[in-house]
């Protein structure tokens, strides 16, 4: 349900995403087990889709920390985040030229 709330506009999304990944709550694993491998993702996509290759990164890996024993079932998903993880560090970096004199 989550998920799908807060998809109107990106910066949002983050926020809210954020906050509920950020903020810990006595009593919260049900949800969390519902919730929180989706988020984990969503918020990997949404800052890959930003430009901002090192917060997908952290964010990817926690969704992969998260569900590396996952049932068989659910490991393609396991293993496309991996991809696009490797693909973040593989990216070129920018590269700033001298200035002229």
């Amino acid at each position: 349900m989550l998920l799908t709330v807060c998809e109107r506009g990106s910066d949002s999304a983050i926020a809210t995403y954020e906050h509920f990944v950020n903020t810990p709550r006595w009593g919260r694993v049900a949800q969390d087990a519902l919730n929180l491998p989706g988020i984990l993702q969503r918020l990997g996509e949404l800052y890959e889709a930003k430009g901002d290759a090192a917060k997908a990164a952290l964010y990817y890996g926690k969704f992969v920390d998260l569900w590396k024993h996952a049932n068989p079932e659910l490991q393609p998903r396991v293993t496309d985040i991996r991809q696009r993880m490797a693909h973040l560090t593989d990216a070129p970096k920018s590269v700033a030229l001298p200035k002229k004199p």
